[in-house]
């Protein structure tokens, strides 16, 4: 089948024939795709168009699968798994990683911090690079924007400031390291 042929066909029906073929019963087939029993059963009205099949047949026991849909299904199950394959991450291995980390830090955290990691992570990943640069007024954005991977700096208690551990962005992930007071001599 051309890649045209197969752009025409509602790739989500196969998702409900999966579904329904697992079910076999249209109403728990709905509930378990979040939606209606009449979305469900138009789709299995495109899905009967698509096969030139009825797919299934009603019984006492719900719905029965013709031929058509079980010789489907053998087929239909390694390929969504293949799909589902497709979109998961891939999978991080620190021992053959060579990605280079982008480290955003002041100064005061760096010197405290980096001797607690450096030489684990050069043990558990041997191959990745770091590379630091200085906190500014910027990178928490950068962080944001997948531009720094890990931050080591001081936030700021002061209710007023963009900095307070309670206003984050929420796709910045945070841990406390330590807690410092000022103290005067």
């Amino acid at each position: 089948m051309l890649l045209e042929q197969l752009g025409r066909i509602d790739l989500n029906l196969l998702i409900i024939l999966q579904v329904l073929l697992e079910e076999r019963n249209g109403s728990r087939a709905a509930r378990r795709l979040h939606l209606s029993q009449s979305a469900v059963s138009k789709a299995l009205g495109r899905l009967r168009e698509t096969f030139d099949d009825p797919l299934f047949v009603r019984s006492a026991y719900g719905l029965e699968p013709t031929a058509r849909a079980l010789s489907l299904q053998q087929q239909l199950q390694p390929i969504l798994l293949s799909l589902d394959n497709l979109i998961q991450p891939p999978e991080f291995d620190p021992t053959t990683t060579e990605r280079e980390f982008v480290i955003a830090s002041m100064d005061s955290a760096f010197t405290l911090f980096a001797p607690l990691y450096l030489s684990e992570l050069k043990r558990q990943a041997p191959g990745i690079r770091l590379r630091y640069e200085e906190w500014t007024e910027n990178s928490l954005t950068e962080m944001s924007q997948g531009q720094v991977d890990i931050a080591f700096t001081v936030r700021e208690n002061c209710i007023n400031s963009d900095f307070r551990l309670d206003t984050l962005p929420n796709a910045i992930c945070q841990r406390l390291l330590a807690i410092d007071d000022l103290t005067c001599l």
